[in-house]
């Protein structure tokens, strides 16, 4: 068994991974006959504590063949800074 203790001070971030969610079913695999793969299943942000999310949702529905999401594209509150390679 293995465990990190950490001090919080109170309104610093912290760095923390949290799982992608993919949302929807894409436009690509319903008309397309394309197969979804998700490459990237967690990615690492900034956030204040009280405000970890349990997962990060990504919307696919409107993706087609041959479309592709960079972590960039990824739409989050204004508290959270995603802190993942842009181009990933």
């Amino acid at each position: 068994m293995h465990a990190d203790l950490k001090r919080l001070v109170f309104g610093q971030k912290i760095e923390v991974t949290v799982p992608i969610h993919l949302i929807g079913d894409p436009f690509g695999v319903r008309e397309e006959d394309g197969v979804l793969e998700q490459v990237l299943r967690e990615v690492d942000i900034k956030v204040s504590p009280r405000d970890i999310p349990e997962s990060i949702d990504v919307d696919v529905t409107n993706l087609k063949v041959h479309d592709v999401l960079h972590v960039s594209d990824i739409k989050v509150d204004q508290n959270i800074e995603i802190v993942h390679r842009p181009k990933q």
